[in-house]
């Protein structure tokens, strides 16, 4: 039928298609084309790798997150007469405000509702955002960083470090809710907690709630909402101040009814 003598051109198309599907490819094109597929493949595989190399490369990689339980921190020893350190009731202050070195996040509180008189624990993050390490005072005896009273300012080597809930209004900070403080030199080991730039420590802090006057007319026995912030002070060789950027909301009320 596909002979030689074939004078039929639909004829000739015909056995033309069936010889090429019974005939195996043997063009040099065939394989050429494979391995240009292949490379194609290969390629776009090492595209995607590349971009997904340059996504997490691109991605900083922040430093281990500190822990520091100041919860546990033992009592100041007792000293005939409780004396306190000197110039311990001195405060500071200042007409300008310095560049920010560290950065706070006020992270949680153990409950949600408190009444005045209750202790209480609660959560900052502080992350060192400046170029040199940052200096915290972790112990509960203030002799170990003691105060002169003029001028106003720690003893070197020591260091204060303060932490205060502070109800926020509608015009900014107001009464402080709460605060307490820590003390260390350098002079003294364990007295201290060094701070690297780039480092975050989240601290646990112990606290008694005792709202300042400013609030003292606006609480009552019926619990009502309060939005606060942190504000961290630490004293060394100068003050370093900061107010968290972060609110949480607790309620608050008295315990029993004011005369």
């Amino acid at each position: 039928m596909c002979g030689s003598g074939i004078t039929s051109k639909r004829l000739r198309i015909s056995c033309l298609i069936t010889t090429m599907k019974a005939a195996p490819l043997a063009s040099p094109l065939v394989p050429r084309l494979r391995m240009a597929r292949n490379l194609l493949e290969t390629d776009v595989s090492m595209r995607i790798l590349a971009l997904l190399l340059a996504l997490f490369a691109g991605v900083p990689q922040r430093a281990p997150e500190l822990q520091l339980n100041l919860v546990a921190a033992p009592p100041p020893p007792e000293r005939p007469g409780n004396v306190k350190g000197i110039g311990s009731g001195c405060a500071v202050g200042t007409s300008h405000r310095p560049p920010a070195t560290f950065k706070v996040t006020l992270a949680d509180t153990d409950r949600l509702a408190y009444q005045v008189g209750d202790t209480m624990s609660y959560n900052v993050i502080l992350e060192n955002t400046s170029t040199a390490p940052i200096v915290l005072g972790i112990s509960r005896d203030p002799e170990v960083a003691p105060k002169t009273m003029s001028p106003c300012r720690v003893v070197p080597p020591g260091v204060r470090f303060g932490v205060a809930l502070v109800a926020m209004t509608k015009t900014g900070p107001g009464a402080s809710i709460s605060s307490v403080g820590f003390y260390g030199s350098l002079d003294v080991p364990g007295t201290t907690l060094a701070l690297e730039p780039g480092e975050r420590v989240r601290v646990q802090v112990p606290a008694q709630i005792w709202p300042g006057p400013g609030m003292t007319p606006v609480l009552t026995t019926d619990p009502q909402p309060v939005r606060m912030k942190a504000f961290v002070m630490i004293e060394h060789d100068s003050m370093l101040a900061e107010y968290s950027e972060n609110t949480l909301e607790i309620e608050l009320n008295h315990r029993f009814q004011r005369q």
